[in-house]
C-alpha cells in the first residue's frame, strides 16, 4: 500500500493544479515512532523526502519529525503499539526493517537510507507499558493540535494509525464540515467517527484554531482511499 501511495504522489508533480490533492505542498512531515509507520512514511512519502532530478521542481523536506503524540493507541497487550528502542538505536532499528523489507531490491532499499529522521522527541521513552486510557489519548491529541497550531507549517502531513485517527475525527470533525469521498462526492460525516482509514490511505482535512477549540471544517478521502470496518 506504501509503495502505491508513492506512485500517486510521483502523479502529483506531473497533473495540473486543478487536478492535485495538495499533498504535494506539504512543508513538513510527522510521524509515529512505531516502526510500521515510519516504513510507511518513508516509504509512501518518499516522492516528498528524497529530491528529483537536478531542475525538478519535486520538493524536498530536509527530514521526518518522528513524533510520539502520534502513536497508536496503547490497548492491553497491544504489542504492536508499543516502543523498544529510543534515539539513534531507534533510528538503527527502523532502517535495519527497511533493508530486511527490500533484501531483494538492494536499490530500493539504498534509495531510503539517505531520509533523515528528527529524533528530538524520543531520545527517551516514548511509550507507556501498560494500557492507555482515553484521558491520557485526549491530552497527547491536545498536545498535537498546540504543536500543529503553533508550528511555521501550514501544511503538514502526519503518518500515524487508523484507531487513533479515527479518534482525532471523532473529537474534532465540526459538525458543519464539509466531508468528501476521493472522487469529490459527499461522505457521510458519521463514516469518519465510526469506521477507519484504509491501509496505506490519505485524507486531506483542514483544521480551524479560531478559538479556544481545534476543529476540523472539512476533509475529504484522497487517491483510492476508502473507509472500512
Amino acid at each position: 500500500q506504501a509503495e502505491r501511495l508513492a506512485a500517486h504522489l510521483m502523479s502529483e508533480f506531473s497533473i495540473d493544479d486543478g487536478a492535485k490533492s495538495g499533498i504535494a505542498g506539504v512543508q513538513a512531515v510527522m510521524c509515529s515512532p512505531l516502526t510500521r509507520a515510519v516504513q510507511t512514511c518513508m516509504i509512501g512519502l518518499r516522492p516528498l523526502l528524497v529530491a528529483g532530478p537536478a531542475g525538478s521542481d519535486h520538493p524536498q523536506i530536509q527530514m521526518v519529525e518522528l513524533n510520539p503524540n502520534l502513536r497508536e493507541k496503547r490497548n492491553l497487550m497491544g504489542k504492536d503499539s508499543s516502543g523498544k528502542y529510543i534515539g539513534d538505536r531507534l533510528a538503527e532499528a527502523i532502517r535495519e526493517s527497511l533493508r530486511t523489507l527490500y533484501s531483494d531490491d538492494p536499490i530500493a532499499a539504498e534509495g531510503l537510507k539517505d531520509i533523515e529522521l528528527d529524533l528530538r522527541l524520543v531520545r527517551d521513552r516514548w511509550w507507556i507499558g501498560q494500557k492507555e486510557s482515553d484521558d491520557a489519548l485526549v491530552g497527547r491529541i491536545e498536545d498535537l493540535m498546540a504543536q500543529i497550531r503553533y508550528s511555521p507549517h501550514t501544511s503538514i502531513a502526519f503518518v500515524g494509525h487508523s484507531h487513533f485517527f479515527r479518534f482525532l475525527f471523532q473529537r474534532y470533525l465540526a459538525a458543519t464540515a464539509d466531508v468528501l469521498n476521493s472522487d469529490g462526492s459527499p461522505a457521510d460525516a458519521k463514516d469518519f467517527l465510526s469506521q477507519k482509514l484504509s491501509n496505506g490511505g490519505a485524507v486531506r482535512c483542514q483544521l480551524n484554531f479560531d478559538g479556544e477549540a481545534a476543529s476540523i471544517t472539512s476533509t475529504q478521502l484522497l487517491f483510492d482511499t476508502s473507509l472500512v470496518d
